[in-house]
């Protein structure tokens, strides 16, 4: 997945992946347990999502496994087998295994590895055949963001993209982390072509959030400024004094204390500057 995209879903993978094994997958997850997604052996990526998932019999526990894929990997079947021999071997559990197709149409990536002594397969879920309403009527705001990859059927990219804008706007009141949302929602569009339309209906129902009108915002870099200042002052100051104590220093007729006492600083200073020199 290209670092946009995987920056976007990493961001949102612990919102995401239960509504979707849940609603789209009709998985059981009554809780998840932590586990470390360094299998600590040369692979060439580690799993987007691992975790264990606890049931109150233990016997019906299992280890999920989620990768989300914008583009078709040749190599996809040999790397889940991988993820699932290296699973299974340290933790004795069954493995299921998802990959989630979000690029463009249906995903053309073999699902299975047949070979003489093993038959192995995993599953493949394309993001473009799950009606987007399903993403939509989430009150998950990282969930509501899929339906831009979901099937529109046949409601206009307007239409659904001032749904899903709308939907945002109701789960998040706080501007700030809107506005996050909508530039992740921007990113995510440009994988069906939709991103100047989503731009153009956010900006019309005055969704772009401007940082400069922001009295809270304001306030806080007039702040940073003026630390900035009060920083950049002391610097420069204690930068002039070292100049002074290395200049004191190299005429050898004051003892440490003198010169710190001369500069405003400390003897202990005064031997650092020294060794610096």
């Amino acid at each position: 997945m290209s670092q946009t995209y995987d920056k976007i879903f990493r961001e949102n993978l612990e919102e995401l992946v239960v509504p979707l094994a849940t609603k789209l997958l009709h998985l059981s997850i009554p809780a998840l347990e932590e586990i470390p997604d360094d299998l600590q052996i040369t692979v060439e990526r580690r799993p987007d999502f691992l975790k264990k998932v606890i049931h109150p019999k233990t016997s019906d526990n299992y280890i999920l496994h989620f990768e989300f894929q914008t583009a078709d990997d040749e190599d996809m079947a040999e790397r889940m087998l991988e993820y699932f021999a290296l699973l299974y071997r340290k933790y004795r559990l069954p493995v299921k295994q998802y990959v989630f197709y979000i690029g463009r149409g249906a995903s053309q990536m073999k699902r299975q590895v047949i070979e003489a002594n093993i038959t192995f397969l995993y599953n493949l879920i394309n993001a473009s055949e799950v009606d987007y309403k399903l993403f939509l009527m989430s009150n998950t705001p990282e969930e509501v963001l899929l339906s831009v990859l979901g099937n529109f059927g046949a409601d206009p990219p307007e239409t659904v993209m001032a749904l899903v804008l709308t939907k945002l706007r109701e789960l998040t009141p706080r501007p700030l982390r809107l506005a996050r949302y909508i530039k992740q929602l921007e990113v995510l569009s440009k994988l069906r072509n939709l991103q100047e339309l989503t731009i153009k209906i956010s900006e019309k129902m005055a969704l772009v959030y401007d940082l400069e009108t922001d009295i809270r915002y304001r306030q806080g870099i007039e702040k940073g400024i003026e630390k900035g200042i009060e920083k950049g002052v002391e610097e420069g100051v204690q930068k002039e004094k070292e100049i002074v104590i290395r200049q004191l220093i190299r005429q050898n007729i004051l003892t440490e204390e003198q010169i710190a006492e001369a500069t405003q600083t400390t003897a202990e200073y005064v031997r650092w500057v020294a060794a610096k020199q």
